[in-house]
């Protein structure tokens, strides 16, 4: 914002389109510039422009008590003047400030919904790993009967084997005698 932006004056549409922030920085432009027109215009009271200097402005002991009266009442519209104008600049402090403190207790309230959105994002992970964990104790439990079930299947195995190997072996018994007597029952019947 320039100096001819202020002498311009605000732009509704432009206003509109700000920011809570901008606008507080366009007022606090604003609040600034209008402090330095009035010190100018304060530091102004006194000069040439004033006929008076500042030892014509203190009564003195010699002179009349019209002239000092004279003098006061000459003085009482650049004292009320620079008076509504301290007062100006008060008010315009305090809403300064009471602006700036609405944006704070703005920004406490966003940062304390912010902390609460993140207790509760807390909150959920800690059900989802807590809900994890039980997975993985299921998933751990299962994997421990697999390998005792698999450990049973080998023995099992092993068993069978044997078995088979048994009755394989059981089976030529049988069968070797069984050729024996055959060819003996032929050799018997041959002869």
């Amino acid at each position: 914002m320039s100096f001819q932006d202020i002498q311009i004056g605000p732009n509704p549409s432009s206003r509109r389109n700000q920011s809570p922030s901008q606008a507080v920085a366009t007022g606090i432009f604003q609040i600034k510039t209008a402090i330095a027109a009035f010190r100018r215009l304060v530091d102004g009271v006194g000069t040439v422009r004033h006929s008076r200097t500042p030892s014509e402005a203190v009564p003195t002991s010699s002179g009349s008590g019209e002239e000092s009266v004279g003098i006061d009442v000459e003085s009482q519209p650049f004292i009320r003047e620079q008076k509504r104008q301290e007062i100006l600049l008060l008010d315009n402090e305090i809403s300064f400030n009471e602006a700036m403190i609405e944006e704070r207790e703005q920004g406490i309230r966003e940062v304390e919904e912010q902390i609460e959105q993140a207790n509760e994002i807390f909150k959920d992970l800690a059900v989802l790993v807590h809900y994890q964990g039980v997975v993985i104790d299921d998933i751990h439990s299962n994997i421990d009967a697999s390998a005792g079930a698999t450990t049973q299947a080998r023995v099992q195995l092993a068993k069978a084997s044997k078995s088979v190997k048994s009755k394989t072996s059981w089976c030529w018994w049988v069968l070797a005698i069984f050729v024996v007597v055959l060819v003996i029952l032929l050799v018997v019947l041959i002869l």
